[in-house]
């Protein structure tokens, strides 16, 4: 059954010498897809350069990730404007991160909501990462003139209740191998909350490595540094605390996220994904 890690980081420098491997590894554990999701304006050729190489597995996402947010040239956004007239590149890692130090608020709002604009105006895809600002990702997008067809918020870390808020924003929520942590009560608490149609998974490689997990086949995590072929680990976590199974959650993850991620690779959809 495929899989789909809708993110993962394959240019950093932990893993970018070790692709061929990675990705021989992912084919092993049919994961078949995955999102690259860049960090900062330094490492989007790069990750461009990596989806060239492997088109068949690999889909770009750019972007500036709020840990980045003062470190943007004045020519960012002329930058990305250029080359996400590439209907194959989504939009990420973007987002807002109220729990680092010292942090610009002011200077995360602007880069967020600029980018955010982007990926609305181009139709694509939205790879997100919140922590500890959900308050503000929701009024964001409350005010926002327009929004992106899909905003998947990923290594979900929120509670369960704020999900119905999330929903009309065409949000959809992705886990990742803090999962497999016996500790992360809330997150546990949180998969079996998300509708089906909005459920996604991912590895966040190289980061987030899952503690082994059960798994009948015998297809135990590799790492660390993680990895993609992870997903797998991932799904298990998925299924047993969803009181499903395997293939269900692989078969639910895969629609979900090519209906996403596969529109970047066509001209812009007509309306927002349901």
């Amino acid at each position: 059954m495929p899989l789909f890690d809708t993110h993962c980081h394959l240019q950093d420098p932990r893993i970018a010498t070790q692709l061929n491997t990675l990705l021989q590894h992912a084919a092993a554990a049919d994961v078949q897809l995955m999102l690259c999701c860049a960090t900062s304006e330094s490492d989007w050729n790069i990750v461009l350069d990596i989806a060239r190489q492997y088109p068949a597995t690999v889909i770009p996402a750019l972007g500036i990730h709020p840990w980045y947010a003062t470190d943007r040239s004045p020519v960012w956004h002329d930058r990305l404007r250029t080359l996400l007239a590439n209907p194959a590149t989504a939009v990420g890692e973007i987002g807002l991160d109220h729990a680092i130090s010292p942090r610009s608020d002011a200077d995360q709002d602007a880069l967020f909501l600029a980018q955010l604009d982007l990926a609305a105006e181009f139709r694509r895809p939205v790879s997100l990462h919140c922590r500890q600002a959900w308050g503000s990702l929701i009024e964001h997008l409350q005010k926002a003139r327009r929004l992106p067809p899909a905003i998947v918020i990923h290594s979900y870390s929120g509670p369960p209740e704020i999900i119905p808020r999330l929903l009309p924003f065409n949000v959809f929520f992705s886990f990742s191998g803090s999962l497999t942590q016996p500790h992360h009560h809330r997150a546990h608490a949180t998969v079996p909350a998300v509708p089906s149609a909005r459920l996604l998974l991912e590895t966040d490689a190289p980061d987030i490595d899952p503690n082994p997990v059960p798994d009948p086949e015998g297809i135990r995590p590799f790492g660390p540094p993680n990895e993609p072929a992870n997903a797998r680990a991932v799904a298990h976590r998925i299924a047993e605390l969803r009181q499903s199974s395997f293939n269900e959650i692989a078969q639910l993850t895969w629609n979900n996220a090519r209906r996403i991620f596969v529109l970047t690779s066509h001209d812009h959809p007509d309306k927002e994904l349901e």
